[in-house]
């Protein structure tokens, strides 16, 4: 910090650091090259009908894994959502940026799980 408690220009350009090749791959994975936005949450509980939620299978150094992004829920109901994904698929998964990644390509099996809990706006995007 400078004498007068304001960040330097020197610091403000460490902190904008620039993603490397494969940083910056995944980033356009999770956000469908910019047209979704994962980060949403709504305060009051939307319907699940009303939520348009994609699912995508990706490649990463040869393993497949299927995102599920556009969700409106708060993080705390899409954690438990990936927790009961994850023990029904029987394989790990994590949240990042608001969207779901499971390890795996389950796609059919996720679009399942969603319409059966009232997600009839969930569609699979993009190949299987």
């Amino acid at each position: 910090k400078s004498n007068l408690g304001v960040p330097s220009k020197l610091l403000q350009k460490k902190a904008e650091k620039k993603l490397s090749v494969k940083a910056a791959r995944i980033k356009k994975q999770r956000t469908a090259g910019g047209t979704v936005n994962s980060n949403l949450e709504t305060i009051l509980p939307q319907s699940p009908e009303r939520q348009s939620i994609e699912i995508r299978t990706a490649k990463r150094a040869n393993k497949t894994v299927t995102m599920v992004q556009g969700m409106t829920l708060p993080m705390k109901d899409r954690k438990l959502l990936l927790k009961e994904m994850k023990a029904t698929l029987g394989g790990g998964g994590t949240m990042v940026e608001g969207v779901l990644e499971l390890q795996g390509s389950h796609s059919d099996r996720i679009l399942d799980i969603l319409k059966s809990k009232g997600y009839s706006g969930a569609k699979v995007v993009g190949g299987k």
